[in-house]
């Protein structure tokens, strides 16, 4: 009897019929996207949430230091009155701290390099939150300069520092763009606040409060700071005593002039 053409196995030359191609490699292909979406971040680059806060701490240093830099001249009449200071103890509350600021950011950036960016940088924050703490607890306008020079050490050391950060904290160019940016629009919002943020402060609650300002906010990027700020240095050997004493120098004429 004659095999059904349905039921033969085979071809008609006898060759045995192609095997039909397995089902899994679609599913295969389907579940590459999602393997691939699930791939871990480079190994040492910190996540999305340590960098906002990593960017965010240093926002908020640089607002603190450019908010006081200007701040301080809407106190400046009652310092006056209340500390029994002329103009020239005035002036020396406003240029001390511009004077060694100029004078000191450069070894800040140097020894950032050294040191650690991370480790001076807390510094800087540690000496400007101590510096505003004495500020305003000045008796005599001599206490407030001196105060005011610390200030203007601790912002040294942390400007140059919270850059460097940023710079490595964001590898891609695009994303450090916009970090540069933000940080820089922050710098200029705390230059174009002084005025307005000054004056309610001293008619309430007199000079010193443009101090005190500064103590809560130094804190909390200090503890922040310790916590999600990355640390790498240069590890150069040699530090240029010289060259940081004339560029000192230079940068300190400067700021006379």
């Amino acid at each position: 009897m004659a095999i059904p053409e349905r039921t033969r196995s085979g071809t008609d030359d006898g060759t045995p019929p192609e095997a039909p191609e397995a089902p899994a490699a679609a599913g295969q292909a389907a579940a590459t996207p999602a393997t691939a979406a699930t791939t871990p971040a480079a190994p040492g680059e910190p996540t999305s949430r340590r960098k906002a806060l990593i960017l965010g701490t240093l926002c908020i240093t640089l607002f603190m230091a450019m908010l006081d830099n200007v701040v301080v001249n809407t106190a400046l009449p009652k310092i006056g009155s209340q500390l029994h200071a002329g103009v020239t103890g005035l002036q020396w509350v406003v240029e001390g701290y511009s004077l060694v600021y100029a004078a000191l950011l450069l070894t800040g950036g140097t020894l950032g390099d050294r040191l650690g960016r991370k480790r001076v940088f807390l510094t800087g924050v540690v000496g400007f939150t101590l510096g505003s703490m004495l500020c305003a607890l000045s008796g005599s306008i001599g206490e407030l300069v001196a105060a005011r020079m610390l200030q203007a050490v601790g912002a040294a050391l942390l400007t140059p520092g919270s850059l460097s950060i940023i710079r490595n904290t964001f590898p891609d160019p695009r994303e450090r763009a916009r970090a540069i940016g933000l940080w820089s629009g922050i710098s200029g919002l705390g230059l174009a606040l002084g005025p307005a943020v000054g004056g309610p402060l001293v008619d309430a609650f007199g000079w010193s409060s443009v101090f005190w300002i500064n103590v809560p906010i130094g804190a909390v990027a200090l503890l922040v700071g310790w916590r999600v700020l990355p640390e790498f240095h240069d590890g150069r050997d040699r530090f240029d005593i010289p060259g940081q004493v004339t560029g000192a120098l230079g940068f300190g004429a400067l700021g006379w002039v």
